[in-house]
């Protein structure tokens, strides 16, 4: 599915995630591992979200979910509780699970569609940048 089906004509925050060293546990412990730990991340996705919330597979490791009806501020709110019950999963004798997090708002920040994908991408960039397993909301 293209990214740019997902929005809709009323405010959303969008959530872009990336699980941190993803690469690791795939090179390092083999596909089977990376597999589960995309499984683990998943599972606590469905349970943290409201129903009314999307998840999407962006990229390999990359997810992004729509939370409609919720400003940016709110989505801090619900991205940090992701952000805290993923690096408390028991990934058994394999490093710890972590994620980053890029927040943009529609319309909030535009209400063009392309950039408020560029700007939830700068936003995961900016989190990465800054050490890995936090949340970035989008700010000019």
């Amino acid at each position: 599915m293209d990214i740019k089906e997902i929005f809709i004509d009323h405010t959303c925050s969008l959530l872009f995630i990336d699980i941190d060293n993803f690469r690791k546990f795939n090179n390092q412990y083999g596909h089977d591992v990376g597999d589960e730990v995309l499984k683990k991340v998943s599972d606590t996705l469905k349970f943290d979200l409201r129903s009314i919330d999307k998840i999407y597979r962006y990229g390999g490791e990359e997810i992004v979910i729509l939370l409609e009806g919720c400003s940016k501020k709110d989505a801090y709110i619900i991205a940090e509780k992701l952000r805290m019950n993923i690096s408390k999963l028991n990934n058994d004798q394999y490093p710890a699970v972590t994620i980053s997090i890029g927040i943009s708002g529609f319309p909030e920040d535009s209400k063009q569609i392309d950039k408020v994908i560029h700007m939830f991408d700068q936003a995961l960039l900016t989190a990465k940048r800054l050490g890995k397993n936090r949340t970035v909301i989008y700010n000019d």
